[in-house]
């Protein structure tokens, strides 16, 4: 700023600014902080439900299937917290005004991403193909063991090996928390190789952390064993709830995100 004392002659230069500002108290913003946070939850759960393709953004019309009723009540619960962390509280005592760093995505929708990505046709095909061949004794019939490499290039036959590699350190551990006997790690791993087969590599792998990787191999291996794993399935493997998962966040991973999700 100028020198209050310099005299204001011909030469000399000004600028007019309008400047407001908004000041509370601190009883001011705590009696407002509820609103605020009720707020920025609905916006968080509409732009979910956009991402998530569960509702359209160019129809206002809200007609949908009767069948999806069921899929969208549970995507609304889920989505109410996914796009943050468990602990998605304002820190009060943050009183130097910097900006907050953002809350950490909750694995749901780390792993929801994971899939997704690499989900391809092919992949639904198969899993509808597997379902349809168990009979209602829950054994199976007629169940091909092999599906085509749907990436062929040489970075998807590297990407597709990296992804085996990392559920192979972790199928025993898996195996058991989801109470399949040993003998069944041969038709495991057949059935995760011909899944994997059918994914999309285009993309690069997700960087997940040990945790949730082990959280993986629990949920395609409940995709892919339907023979043998519980159903109805009443609780969250342990290492699926490590991470935070709830079990119908579980239950939506394992039995519907193939089957429900839409490609354009």
């Amino acid at each position: 700023l100028p020198d209050p004392s310099t005299p204001i002659s011909n030469d000399t230069k000004m600028v007019e600014a309008n400047i407001e500002f908004s000041v509370m108290t601190q009883e001011e913003y705590e009696q407002k902080l509820p609103s605020l946070r009720q707020e920025e939850d609905e916006k968080r759960q509409k732009l979910a439900q956009v991402f998530l393709g569960k509702q359209d953004i160019f129809d206002d019309n809200d007609g949908r299937d009767s069948d999806d009723d069921d899929d969208d009540d549970v995507m609304e619960c889920l989505m109410g917290s996914a796009l943050t962390g468990e602990n998605d509280e304002i820190d009060d005592n943050n009183d130097d005004g910097g900006d907050m760093p953002a809350p950490e995505p909750r694995a749901f929708l780390l792993l929801w991403q994971a899939l997704t990505k690499w989900m391809t046709p092919e992949t639904v095909h198969w899993i509808v193909s597997l379902q349809n061949a168990i009979n209602d004794d829950g054994m199976s019939q007629n169940v091909t063991n092999w599906t085509p490499m749907v990436d062929k290039s040489d970075i998807g036959a590297s990407r597709c090996a990296g992804v085996m590699a990392m559920l192979r350190l972790y199928l025993a551990g898996s195996m058991e928390e989801l109470n399949h006997p040993p003998e069944e790690r041969r038709r495991a791993e057949n059935r995760l190789t011909d899944i994997l087969r059918s994914f999309d590599y285009s993309r690069e792998n997700p960087k997940l952390p040990v945790s949730h990787w082990k959280a993986m191999t629990c949920i395609l291996l409940d995709m892919v064993l339907i023979e043998t794993r519980p159903n109805p399935c009443k609780q969250v493997p342990p290492s699926v709830a490590s991470v935070g998962m709830t079990l119908d966040e579980y239950l939506y991973l394992t039995r519907k995100t193939v089957t429900t999700f839409k490609f354009e």
